[in-house]
Parts: structure tokens; sequence; C-alpha cells
């Protein structure tokens, strides 16, 4: 439920800003900063975590397969949403840089519609799961 929520949150809260910064744009036409060396730093750290994050699923769904492992399969699976996750964060940096003010909210948009997808998937998984689970019986004292 938390991962719903949340994911809700972000794309609720991503929706009013693209349609305010969509507006404020409008008004205002493109006014960009100079780019300096410090404002590459966080691109930098999201690009990084993309590769980072491709490697780990990479690496973490060959041993799943290879051990017979549906945790570690979808422990990868998790390193590939985290890994979709940075590239958003890098494309909303990319936006802000080139003064595009509609780009950053929307990967806020695209990282809450992943969050979602992971929040309903896990509420599936335990849904489809639990009626094969025994039913647990308080200890006796």
């Amino acid at each position: 439920a938390m991962l719903l929520s949340t994911g809700e949150s972000l794309v609720s809260f991503s929706f009013f800003e693209i349609r305010s910064a969509l507006q404020s744009h409008a008004l205002r036409g493109v006014a960009s900063a100079p780019l300096q060396l410090a404002s590459l730093v966080p691109l930098f750290v999201a690009l990084v975590c993309v590769g980072a994050k491709e490697s780990l699923y990479r690496l973490t769904y060959a041993v799943g397969k290879r051990y017979g492992s549906q945790s570690l399969i979808a422990n990868a699976h998790h390193h590939r949403s985290d890994m979709l996750s940075s590239i958003a964060a890098a494309l909303g940096i990319v936006g802000t840089l080139a003064g595009v003010p509609w780009l950053e909210p929307l990967a806020v948009f695209v990282v809450g519609g992943l969050v979602l997808r992971v929040g309903l998937q896990t509420l599936l998984t335990v849904r489809i799961k639990m009626p094969q689970m025994p039913a647990l019986r308080p200890a006796r004292s």
C-alpha cells in the first residue's frame, strides 16, 4: 500500500508541475543560465547509477537463472526498475540544464509510474500466493 500511495502522489504531483511548467514556459520563453561544471555532477551520478544498476541486473539475473532462484530473479527486476528510474532522473536533469522546465516533472511522472507498477506487482504477487500459504496460528503458552 505504501508503494501505491507513493506512486500515486508522484504521478499527481508531476501532472500539476508539468502543467505549471508549460504555462510559465509559454509566458516567459526560454531562459537558461550558463552551464557550470558543478551542475553536471548530478547528471554524472545519475548516469553512473544507470550503468551500475544495469550491471547488477545482468549479474543478479544470471545467477538467479543459474541456481533457479526466483528471489534473485525478482531482485534483478528491481535493479532494472531502479535503472529505469535513473534514466528518468538523468532526463529530468538534462531538461533542467537545457532550460526545458517540463522535462523534470515528466521524469517524476515516469518514476511515479514505475513505483505504481512495482506496487501493483507486489500486491498481485501477495494476493496470488497468500491462499497457498498455511494459516498462521498463535503460539500456545
